[in-house]
């Protein structure tokens, strides 16, 4: 499978260390933005976790196991977990509520030199149900494999460019916070993007489903913890691999617990399943706040 560049995984680095923090648009409103930043996004409930995501693979004539599942079709092979990070920003002042939800995949991309990366977290999607927080997704994650143009003389043909932002109705995505407990739900499944077709080459578009699931999240044994991440997006010339960087600062911090986690994913309408397995670094997050800089013009 060619996929993008070996920066996205440093990318991915730089995203993947924090609980769930929520984000909304700057406005007159809002009085609390940091001096540089364009924007702060302040959010009431959220969270995090790790599930284990299974691929049993054989070589026919070998059957399948009893009780084990192969990926669905499209999936990465090399993902063997997945992450996601989700929250409500509730901004009153800003005329502001809404969802989103990010998903990283343990994974491992080709490099534009051929050679595969170490395993690492890539985000690959944004869901979110406002289409302001969705454009600037598309921002943010550039470069990724959320929104990946194909660089000049990428030497893989044939390769595609992706966008996983994925504009949905209310209904379709909800994360809501009822005592020390949060509940997502995502009732619409999702159709993302690879760079590279599908064997057989007559697909011009490599492609597959990421199903509608139930997440439930309890506080676990223990106090409350912070969060607290920041750092910078890669420039192009940081790496001759990260095409198109948005080049932005980012500072995140929560409050919260960590969590016992609850996940079930519904079976995909071409009627395969995603297998998973054990959760793990589940947190979930009362108050969280995102601030976000943009490049600073030299």
């Amino acid at each position: 499978m060619k996929k993008n560049l070996l920066a996205v995984c440093m990318f991915l680095l730089l995203l993947t260390i924090l609980t769930p923090i929520v984000a909304l648009p700057v406005s007159a409103k809002n009085l609390n933005l940091p001096n540089d930043a364009d924007r702060v996004y302040y959010g009431n409930g959220g969270g995090s976790v790790d599930i284990a995501v299974l691929n049993v693979k054989v070589t026919p004539p070998t059957p399948q196991p009893p009780g084990t599942l192969p990926f669905p079709t499209g999936y990465p092979t090399s993902i063997t977990a997945m992450r996601l990070k989700f929250m409500h920003v509730e901004m009153p002042n800003a005329d502001q509520s809404f969802d989103f939800l990010t998903v990283f995949f343990l994974m491992r991309v080709t490099k534009q030199d051929g050679t595969l990366s170490d395993p690492a977290w890539n985000p690959f999607m944004v869901v979110t149900d406002n289409a302001e927080y969705a454009q600037f997704s598309e921002l943010f994650y550039r470069g990724s494999l959320v929104k990946w143009n194909v660089p000049p003389n990428y030497p893989f043909s044939p390769v595609y460019p992706t966008n996983n932002v994925q504009l949905v109705e209310d209904d379709d995505l909800s994360v809501v916070r009822h005592g020390n407990s949060v509940t997502v739900e995502l009732k619409a499944e999702q159709l993302l993007e690879r760079p590279s077709p599908l064997i057989p080459p007559g697909n011009i578009q490599a492609k597959f489903l990421f199903p509608a699931f139930k997440l439930e999240l309890t506080k676990a044994d223990g106090g409350s913890t912070k969060w607290v991440d920041s750092g910078k997006l890669p420039s192009p010339t940081d790496s001759n691999y990260y095409y198109g960087s948005s080049q932005y600062s980012y500072y995140f911090e929560a409050m919260g617990f960590n969590a016992n986690a609850v996940f079930t994913a519904q079976t995909l309408s071409s009627g395969q399943q995603l297998a998973t397995g054990a959760t793990s670094n589940a947190g979930l997050a009362m108050n969280l706040i995102h601030t976000y800089f943009p490049p600073v013009e030299t």
